[in-house]
Parts: C-alpha cells; sequence; structure tokens
C-alpha cells in the first residue's frame, strides 16, 4: 500500500474541503475583494473565516491591534508574490472553516466550524489538539503554526522586537 507523507495529506485534506465548499456554493461564489478592510484578495467570507484563528491561537496575546486577516492579504500579495503552488494551499485556508466535508474529515462533525457560535468553534478546535485522530493533531498544529508565521510578519511585531521596518 502506497503511503502519504504529511504534507500531502494535509494538501489533499485542505483540496477535498475546498471542492466541497465551492461546488456548494458554484452560483453565489463571488471573487470580489472585501472592501471594508481595504483587503487586495480576501473575499468577506475567508476574512471572517481567518479570524476564527484569532479567537483560538490568539485568546490572552498581548498585543490586540493584529488583525490575521489583514496580515494574511498583506503576506499574499506583498511577499509571496502570487506563486500558483502557494495559492493553491496557502489561499484555501480560509475556506476550510465554511466546509461540511473538512468538518466531517477532521472530527466527523458535518457542521462548518464557521457557523459555530465563538465558544463552540474554539472549544471544538482545541479538541483537535488532543485527538486520537492524526489528522485532527495534524491540523491544530498546522493552523497554530499558520496563526504564527501570520503574526511574525506583522508591522506591530516588528516595532515591538525594535526592527527596523
Amino acid at each position: 500500500m502506497k503511503q502519504f507523507s504529511r504534507n500531502k495529506f494535509l494538501k489533499l485534506g485542505i483540496r477535498l474541503s475546498t471542492l466541497f465548499l465551492i461546488s456548494s456554493k458554484l452560483g453565489s461564489c463571488s471573487r470580489v475583494p472585501y472592501s471594508d478592510k481595504n483587503l487586495n484578495y480576501l473575499t468577506e467570507d475567508q476574512y471572517n473565516n481567518i479570524q476564527i484563528l484569532t479567537e483560538v491561537f490568539l485568546e490572552g496575546f498581548p498585543i490586540d491591534q493584529i488583525d490575521l486577516g489583514v496580515e494574511m492579504d498583506k503576506f499574499f500579495y506583498k511577499k509571496a508574490g502570487g506563486s500558483v503552488q502557494f495559492d493553491e494551499v496557502i489561499m484555501d485556508v480560509p475556506d476550510l472553516f465554511s466546509s461540511p466535508i473538512f468538518g466531517i474529515l477532521i472530527d466527523r462533525n458535518p457542521i462548518p466550524v464557521a457557523f459555530m457560535n465563538s465558544e463552540d468553534r474554539v472549544s471544538r478546535i482545541k479538541q483537535w489538539k488532543n485527538s486520537e485522530s492524526e489528522f485532527s493533531r495534524s491540523m491544530y498544529r498546522f493552523l497554530n503554526e499558520f496563526t504564527v508565521f501570520l503574526i511574525s510578519g506583522s508591522k506591530r511585531i516588528l516595532e515591538i522586537m525594535e526592527y527596523k521596518v
């Protein structure tokens, strides 16, 4: 039996979840950037979904001026240069939280994380950390590392570290 690497397994899970999400929204799917936040790429749904990471991983974080949606949008346009391979994986992350397939894959719950109230979704995602499922634990670690990755480029963090911006 052929084994998948962890990276391929995560990519496959993300792509399957995104495929279901896209197919369920075909008629109403728009790629209009969220103008209220002056974003270049993220839609309003993607912006709101990426804020879920703030609820889970930045609770109690001493710097409250960090907006992960804005940081993701800035990173994508200014640093990543729109690489196709990068697009395929990174830009699908916010859509995971709206996908019933993702919920079924990760914890057998078809209710999308984005449709839950804040307290329930934080509790649900934190349960992935100690889940019996390797996929759930890996996804929790990935989302945690992704959050750290996004805040590491924040101008506010760089200023605190006295790094010349």
